[in-house]
């Protein structure tokens, strides 16, 4: 009866953690695993020494086991998380340095077709024949 209420208990704890933060579910899924692993240390020990109570021992077991498991899921869960922010710095630096190169890329086509377009001179003898009237097509040009 006691098992009953232990795995109730431990799924009530894993149900009601999926809705909390990462963090959160992290440090109850660290608690959790961190209990059932001591306690199924605690019932080996247990078993292992000569008049050594089963249960006790996987009960100390777990009781030892959740919190070092909170502990370790979070710093786990840490640990991930600044992988990942890492790894986002430095595509946001790659970004960075893309788009300062092709900004330098277009400032110099714009001085260039600037240039050029200073340069056009259109010869006195040619003058009169240059049309500057309404373009067929986009009427804007």
């Amino acid at each position: 009866m006691n098992f009953l209420k232990i795995a109730l208990f431990f799924g009530g704890c894993l149900s009601a953690g999926c809705s909390g933060s990462s963090s959160d579910n992290a440090a109850l899924t660290g608690g959790v695993t961190g209990a059932a692993v001591g306690a199924g240390t605690g019932a080996l020990i247990g078993s292992a020494i000569s008049n050594g109570n089963v249960g006790q021992s996987a009960l100390v077991g777990g009781a030892i086991g959740i919190p070092v498991g909170i502990v370790a899921g979070l710093a786990i869960h840490e640990i991930g998380q600044a992988d990942d922010r890492n790894e986002l710095d430095s595509a946001i630096e790659r970004n960075t340095d893309r788009i300062v190169s092709n900004q330098h890329e277009i400032e110099t086509i714009r001085q260039e077709v600037t240039a050029e377009q200073a340069s056009i001179h259109v010869s006195d003898e040619r003058a009169g024949y240059v049309y500057d009237g309404p373009t067929i097509g986009n009427p804007r040009r």
